[in-house]
């Protein structure tokens, strides 16, 4: 009899798939992936210096959706988005963690990105949205003290990211107070953060468009890699 444990094969995965993630003992929050970045690399349709592009072979841009019955099947016409997008990694969907349940086609009409900041230079900052970036006068200090540089979402912390967006928080007394910050989106996208409307300010007017219409504008056609 072989003792050796048998070798777990790698699920696969596709653009659209819909998984499911235990964030707590027995309940389920579903999640869609949007892009899968790696892939368009390898196509040549993302370069090395595409914002969206974190140096990480297996990054994907995913949308979480609020916790429904485990029991009841995904419908993404009833279901409630809790966060739009994140950056995160494929390894929980490749290794069964984050089962796949379902597939629906992506729109990419209706993709938005995760917004951050950057530092340009000595005297001014640059706001990276997808694709697009603009510069924009601000101080170092101030984008420093903002800390919303470009990132992915470690895999085994978005069931605490979940539960910190659901308002539950008796249920994160395992993360110290100084990681806190780690799992609130409001520290991590400057689209849930108070800081948002100060730099909006700063950007011209085109910025208040959808980000499928402004990227296309900038010569970046998102549809690109749903062909």
């Amino acid at each position: 009899m072989n003792a050796m444990k048998k070798k777990v094969e790698a699920q696969k995965w596709k653009v659209g798939d819909v998984f499911t993630i235990e964030f707590a003992p027995e309940e389920y929050a579903y999640g869609r992936i949007l892009l899968d970045i790696y892939n368009q690399r390898k196509k040549g349709l993302i370069d090395g210096h595409s914002y969206i592009d974190l140096g990480f072979t297996t990054i994907i841009l995913v949308e979480l959706y609020k916790p429904s019955s485990s029991d009841q099947p995904f419908d993404i016409n009833k279901e409630e988005i809790l966060v739009s997008s994140l950056f995160t990694d494929s390894a929980n969907i490749e290794l069964n963690n984050w089962k796949i349940v379902d597939n629906v086609k992506v729109v990419p009409e209706k993709i938005d990105f995760p917004e951050f900041l950057s530092l340009n230079g000595a005297f001014e900052g640059k706001f990276i949205k997808g694709e697009i970036a603009h510069v924009i006068e601000i101080t170092h200090e101030e984008v420093e003290k903002m800390h919303f540089y470009s990132k992915s979402i470690a895999p085994n912390l978005i069931s605490k990211f979940i539960l910190h967006a659901l308002g539950r928080f008796e249920e994160l007394q395992d993360v110290p107070p100084a990681k806190m910050h780690l799992i609130d989106m409001k520290h991590q996208d400057l689209r849930f953060s108070e800081h948002r409307e100060r730099i909006l300010s700063l950007l011209p007017d085109e910025f208040k468009k959808p980000y499928f219409e402004l990227s296309k504008e900038k010569g970046f056609d998102l549809s690109r890699f749903y062909e």
